[in-house]
């Protein structure tokens, strides 16, 4: 028997209506989670809307893309997220620098009031460009991830299905294939995260090694 695709009629979509060069079904069963809005969405986009905003990629950023399994992608904004956050790491040695000589007196509460002002004096004249830059970076990255997030899911959902339509005459084992390669994944998702912690410690080893040699 045929193999059914129960995402687009759940979600009271015409499987067969079509999407550009394919049906709204061979959508439906590449997205599977979230039907509802990314068939309207991806409607809008093959009829030429340009600028859309995904709330996930903007608050997740490079974990939202190996949610969706778009892992080339979300490596490149692992790195520039990791790269951006070298600045808060240089925030944060610099507070290091400057508290540390005061670690004991802080740790025994026998520091002075005035000794404690200077010290916050200095650290928010110390770290607030690095921790400025860093966080104006990072926000701008979020903010490109989220407006690219959409045009590229689509463009990867073209491309996947065309792929796998090419491949494989037999509408059933396409139908397989197309909900295979599709979805989401949650493991995808904590590698992703786990992927930005590494490269970003990476960076800052490397950052700290050059420095030292310099």
């Amino acid at each position: 028997p045929p193999v059914k695709n129960p995402y687009a009629s759940m979600a009271g979509f015409d499987e067969n209506e079509r999407i550009g060069e394919f049906t709204i079904g061979d959508f439906a069963l590449y997205v599977r989670r979230s039907v509802r809005k990314y068939i309207p969405l991806f409607k809008t986009i093959e009829e030429g809307r340009k600028i859309t905003f995904n709330w996930g990629a903007f608050f997740f950023g490079p974990v939202w893309y190996f949610f969706r399994r778009i892992y080339s992608v979300g490596i490149v904004f692992i790195l520039l997220t990791a790269s951006a956050s070298l600045f808060f790491t240089s925030a944060a040695e610099k507070f290091y620098d400057i508290a540390q000589p005061y670690a004991d007196a802080i740790a025994n509460q026998t520091i002075t009031d005035e000794e404690l002002q200077e010290i916050y004096t200095e650290v928010y004249a110390e770290t607030k460009k690095p921790m400025l830059i860093g966080f104006a970076l990072l926000l701008a990255i979020n903010i490109a991830s989220a407006f690219a997030a959409d045009q590229i899911y689509y463009k990867r959902a073209v491309k996947d299905i065309g792929t796998i339509k090419e491949a494989f005459p037999n509408a059933d084992i396409q139908k397989m294939y197309i909900s295979r390669r599709g979805g989401t994944s949650v493991l995808s998702a904590i590698c992703g995260f786990f992927t930005f912690q590494i490269a970003a410690n990476l960076l800052v080893y490397v950052a700290q090694y050059i420095g030292n040699i310099g």
